[in-house]
């Protein structure tokens, strides 16, 4: 049987003597599986589940288990030592942000011990980015109205959180991604507009901060 690879991430830093390899593969006929593997093991151990789940989104590691979203915010997670898949958040609902449930795309990183989903819409000549984080108890995801001393950078399967200090405060408590065109920009939570990082940017462009 024949499996597609849609998402692949590691718990730690690969030098880490407990870092863990996760691979996430579906097939349309079987379900799908979710494979592991320490630094210290010789063959994958490997989890077979019915059912259907695109997680070719972000995937976020914390406290021993991966955690995997689709587009339109369904939330489920892998336990590493238990061997379970478990459906945390099955029917979408925001008190905040657009009325539409499906963004233009959607990222998830974790955060300072949070899981934070970020949903970006892309009208024309405008870009919004919702951050919400899993509130564990209530199963739910809570609006996040200030990222404090954080940026987040999103891309597609390597987004990241990084926290900053005092020196780096134009940086701080801001979003960096891509537009339809390739290049980076700003954004600000809940703000409708982008900012190029340069004046004319040309498209497909790198930029290092």
């Amino acid at each position: 049987m024949k499996y597609t690879v849609e998402a692949f991430s590691i718990s730690s830093a690969p030098s880490s003597s407990d870092c863990t390899c996760m691979v996430f593969a579906n097939s349309s006929y079987r379900g799908f599986v979710v494979g592991t593997c320490r630094v210290s093991d010789k063959e994958w151990s490997k989890c077979e589940f019915a059912g259907n789940f695109d997680a070719g989104m972000d995937v976020a590691y914390l406290k021993g288990a991966f955690y995997f979203v689709e587009r339109e915010g369904r939330l489920a997670n892998f336990n590493v030592a238990q061997r379970q898949w478990n459906v945390l958040i099955n029917i979408l609902k925001f008190d905040h942000g657009p009325s539409r449930d499906v963004a233009s795309t959607t990222h998830m990183v974790e955060s300072e011990g949070e899981v934070l989903l970020i949903r970006q819409y892309n009208e024309i000549g405008e870009v919004a980015s919702f951050v919400s984080r899993l509130a564990f108890g209530k199963k739910a995801w809570v609006k996040v109205k200030c990222l404090g001393n954080r940026a987040l950078f999103l891309g597609r399967g390597t987004s990241l959180s990084l926290s900053l200090t005092a020196k780096d405060e134009e940086i701080t408590d801001k979003i960096f991604t891509t537009n339809f065109q390739g290049v980076l920009t700003v954004l600000e939570i809940d703000i409708h507009k982008q900012r190029p990082l340069q004046k004319s940017p040309s498209p497909f462009s790198i930029y290092i901060i």
